[in-house]
């Protein structure tokens, strides 16, 4: 008898443990539970939305509430798909009170989601209706809203970011030759404080871009730092006002986070990747323009118009980006959509989209191991970037002997890879997708890691060869690149329930990086250690690669695959459709 108690409870015990186990696993991945009592309370949740008459959700056709920054509508259509031919149905009883009894408010918000639907037939691209109205392709040339005006909103406006971020670089060295006091340390010490509150800014910006959506904040914060840039000349005095300065204008490197939110508010997950890498590349090509716009064109022009006044030349220069920036963030917010409906604010109130709290999905998101584990990657591909678009100037001028305003002209094409780089990396993404489903995505990222490291290697070893050594600066700068596209086409499928706190985490990273390794730059005794600790950075991130397991699909090592579909649905839908 008490051995037969002492086996009930021994497997009491390791029932418990298992189930703490799978508690905490499911949990750190992002996973949700797979207890059968949860998956009966959403199937039980799910049954009641079906149910409900009238106000909610009518018989046979429903509107769902997307839980990844967009509306998600499963519904049924016409043999034509026309959206005007649907049988409408309310939204989730979560996402819109509706006024109970108030027939006049219910008409008026079933005459909104009327008109809001309607707009559908105008799109001039193939659109996907279970997600929101995506877009499942691109159109570069055209220009039309809602897909494609986002999508050239969106790195127009991180372009613009990118050149008001490192507007100041070029000219660090006739700043500090002309006006401050400073050393090469000091320098370092200054690009460093332009990276590390963006750390903090990016990692808030993603919660908000959930509550808000991301037009609204990309434009805001582009305005925002838009400011101190044109009053750097008035403002810099000393190094310390320097550093206050740099600071202020680097909270505008957090653009990335609502940038990349708006585009994937506008385009299904299977091309999120070219969409995404492509606008935040073109994007990025601010910093390559920065090098040449500034150090080779603004600022010259001034020098020679005020008879060789370095000084009030470089104070000056600093104006024009910031007008360019204000102009074009202003011209977005008036002429561009949320998402493919229209305005949040349109959507929520009629229904068809949920109201989201920064609050929770940044509790959501912030114990979400995958993001972490991408934190690391992107820092290793987009913190590289950072560092050498601040420091590339100055270590060929230094390495070479060669004037600022050439080696800025040199350096400018590091950034512009961004061209074709990150746009490139997204459709190779995309097509092993296609092959060989998440498992192609994540096998590329971890090749283009060991590349780039190895690569920034080579780079390293050469000597007194200029033309060898910008080769291989081109080619690890494309590698690197390359990565950044793949690992944000990764972050849709990450988390769909709070898609804005992931990419705000991952895009913290890459700032993460350029300052651990400007510190690095800052206190090694040569450039050449500097490089080394750089590509060793590269191959752990691209041994993490493995730990990356996403719910319903094969990882390198882990994970079972399963029908995309059910990834992308709400939690609930998901639960219904699979039983």
């Amino acid at each position: 008898m008490a051995s037969s108690d002492t086996t009930q409870s021994s497997s009491s015990l390791y029932s418990r443990a298992y189930s703490m186990a799978d508690y905490v696993y499911q949990n750190m991945y992002g996973l949700g539970s797979s207890s059968q009592s949860n998956r009966g309370q959403q199937e039980e949740r799910e049954q009641m939305l079906l149910e409900t008459d009238g106000r909610g959700a009518q018989s046979g056709s429903r509107l769902s509430v997307s839980d990844y920054g967009s509306i998600d509508p499963s519904q049924e259509t016409d043999s034509t798909g026309d959206p005007s031919e649907m049988s409408h149905g309310g939204a989730d009883c979560e996402a819109a009170d509706i006024g109970g009894d108030n027939d006049d408010e219910y008409e008026a918000v079933e005459a909104l989601k009327e008109s809001l639907l309607t707009k559908t037939k105008d799109f001039d691209l193939p659109v996907d209706p279970s997600k929101g109205y995506k877009a499942t392709r691109l159109s570069i040339f055209s220009f039309r809203r809602p897909h494609m005006r986002a999508f050239h909103g969106s790195w127009m406006c991180f372009c613009c970011a990118w050149l008001l971020w490192f507007s100041m670089a070029p000219l660090l060295s006739t700043m500090r030759e002309t006006s401050i006091d400073m050393t090469k340390a000091d320098i370092w010490t200054s690009n460093l404080c332009a990276l590390v509150g963006t750390i903090f800014v990016r990692i808030v910006l993603g919660p908000l871009c959930d509550e808000y959506g991301g037009k609204d904040t990309l434009v805001t914060l582009l305005a925002a730092c838009a400011i101190p840039c044109g009053l750097a000349g008035l403002l810099i005095h000393d190094f310390a006002s320097l550093l206050v300065v740099r600071s202020l204008i680097g909270c505008v490197g957090g653009t990335l986070v609502p940038a990349q939110f708006w585009v994937s508010c506008h385009f299904t997950p299977e091309c999120s990747g070219v969409a995404m890498a492509t606008a935040a590349g073109w994007g990025a090509l601010g910093g390559g323009l920065a090098q040449v716009l500034m150090g080779s064109i603004i600022f010259p022009s001034l020098q020679y118009a005020f008879d060789g006044n370095d000084d009030l030349a470089w104070r000056v220069a600093l104006s024009i980006p910031a007008v360019i920036a204000f102009c074009v963030a202003c011209f977005f917010y008036h002429n561009s959509d949320d998402c493919p409906l229209g305005s949040y604010k349109e959507v929520r109130a009629a229904g068809l989209l949920q109201q989201k709290s920064a609050v929770d999905s940044f509790r959501q998101g912030i114990f979400n191991l995958n993001a972490w584990i991408l934190f690391v990657q992107f820092g290793a591909s987009l913190g590289i970037e950072l560092v050498m678009e601040s420091g590339m100037t100055m270590h060929l001028s230094e390495r070479f002997d060669i004037p600022v305003a050439r080696a800025a002209s040199l350096a400018s094409l590091f950034g512009l890879m961004n061209l074709w780089a990150r746009g490139f990396g997204g459709y190779i993404s995309d097509r092993l997708h296609k092959m060989f489903s998440l498992r192609g995505r994540l096998f590329l990222q971890m090749a283009l890691l060991l590349l780039e490291g190895l690569l920034i290697l080579c780079f390293n070893q050469q000597g007194s060869s200029l033309n060898m050594t910008l080769f291989w600066m081109v080619s690890f700068a494309a590698a690197g690149q390359m990565g950044m596209g793949t690992c944000f086409g990764l972050i849709p499928y990450i988390d769909p329930r709070c898609t804005g706190t992931i990419a705000g985490i991952v895009a913290a990273g890459g700032n993460f990086g350029g300052v651990f390794l400007s510190n690095v730059f800052r206190t090694s005794a040569s450039d050449a250690e500097s490089f080394q600790v750089m590509a060793n950075f590269c191959f752990v991130a691209a041994l993490l690669t493995p730990l990356l397991v996403v719910s319903g699909y094969r990882g390198i090592v882990w994970g079972q695959e399963q029908t995309a579909a059910a990834t992308l649905l709400t939690p609930a839908i998901a639960s219904t459709r699979s039983s």
